[in-house]
């Protein structure tokens, strides 16, 4: 019984490691998780698609109008990237970087009507709904909520789980040679 435990424990671990190791594998083998889907089960999400400029008329919005409207809306933030609307008619999506206290920065997104320049939405991660929620994701998993302590941080955290792998191995091989001498 030890022994099928044993090669079943040490099956899973190859399997594990050979997932972590090519992603291509892993991306075959296991499901994939939409986590915007989890999250509208309680907050609704805007959808950049969905986002769209009004009616098409002659006066266009430019891009550096596009750009003095975000920051006259939110003359906090600083303009970090764009996206320009997309063919028919998407909107213009203003991207800021913001301060939220701390010394820490918040990543803002405003969509502008290319044709009336409205502000058509704002993705904050202050406001505290779904887009909030994702907003947040990739400061905290990639380490830029805290800067270098959390980047720092983040890396280490990384390293843990190989480690944790080899000292599995490691007590395993003690274990297996302690029985191996006792019987």
């Amino acid at each position: 019984m030890f022994r099928s435990l044993l090669l079943r424990g040490v099956s899973a671990g190859v399997v594990s490691l050979a997932l972590v190791s090519s992603p291509a594998v892993a991306q075959e083998a296991l499901p994939t998780i939409d986590i915007g889907a989890a999250v509208e089960l309680f907050s609704q999400l805007a959808k950049a698609e969905d986002l769209r400029s009004g009616p098409e008329t002659q006066s266009r919005v430019s891009l550096d109008e596009a750009l003095a409207i975000a920051a006259r809306r939110f003359p906090d933030g600083r303009v970090y990237a764009f996206v320009p609307p997309q063919p028919q008619n998407g909107s213009y999506a203003v991207y800021q970087l913001f301060p939220i206290g701390w010394g820490f920065e918040g990543r803002r997104t405003i969509y502008v009507d290319r044709f009336r320049g409205d502000v058509l939405h704002v993705n904050d991660p202050l406001s505290g709904d779904g887009d909030g929620f994702i907003a947040w994701q990739w400061p905290l998993h990639s380490g830029y909520v805290l800067g270098w302590p959390g980047r720092i941080a983040v890396f280490l955290f990384g390293l843990s789980w190989p480690l944790v792998f080899v000292t599995g191995v490691i007590r395993w091989l003690q274990k297996r040679r302690a029985a191996q001498n006792a019987g």
